[in-house]
């Protein structure tokens, strides 16, 4: 998946929207406010993306995906 693909996927979300409301290097999803991804520009190449989960299927993930890894 590449960036454009990213976005477009988090843009097909009902009622979603992108803003960069820290720097310009950070492209944030949101939908009624409240941020589910955030897409680090000047990391991309790295393929990382940071979505809002789950704690306990957070949790599940990384046991079962070594590529999933804890947000901070």
């Amino acid at each position: 998946m590449n960036i454009e693909e990213a976005r477009n996927y988090c843009l097909s979300k009902p009622h979603s929207e992108e803003s960069f409301p820290f720097d310009e290097h950070t492209l944030v999803f949101k939908v009624g406010n409240k941020m589910f991804a955030l897409l680090p520009l000047d990391e991309f190449e790295n393929q990382s993306i940071n979505l809002k989960s789950d704690h306990e299927l957070s949790i599940e993930l990384r046991e079962e995906y070594e590529v999933v890894l804890q947000g901070y």
